[in-house]
């Protein structure tokens, strides 16, 4: 690679790294949110399934056309454990980083295979298709 391919390819990656972080604001990001770069995950499948989950649940949770976590965590009035619905706003940044992690974790061959496993329990089939590398 000349330093020309190199720098271009700096260039690139600086680019798609700002649109990522707007499409993914940092309330929306979980724990090892750098997987979704694929100069930081050790496969690009996962890498690109992580990055869309991510992105999509970012998408669900934008403010101007709702909150998903939010809607996910009403309790009916008369649930028993309303009691135990984040009310801070230090609860909330908790909650929205546990949902970030596990939704980012679902497309990560770990996460693929409890889906797999959970639907196979219930008595169904679920199967992934690899996206094609870039």
């Amino acid at each position: 690679m000349s330093q020309l391919d190199g720098q271009r390819s700096f260039a690139e990656m600086t680019v798609d790294l700002e649109e990522l972080l707007k499409r993914i604001p940092e309330k929306h990001r979980g724990l090892l949110f750098e997987r979704v770069l694929s100069t930081c995950h050790p496969s690009s499948s996962g890498c690109a399934l992580e990055r869309s989950l991510a992105e999509y649940w970012a998408y669900c949770n934008r403010g101007e056309t709702g909150d998903l976590l939010a809607t996910l965590l009403s309790p009916e009035v008369d649930d028993p454990r309303k009691d135990r619905v984040p009310k801070s706003p230090r609860e909330w940044d908790v909650a929205r980083l546990t949902a970030a992690t596990l939704i980012q974790w679902l497309g990560s061959p770990v996460g693929r295979n409890f889906i797999r496993e959970a639907v196979e329990r219930a008595g169904g089939k679920i199967s992934f298709q690899e996206p094609e590398s870039k």
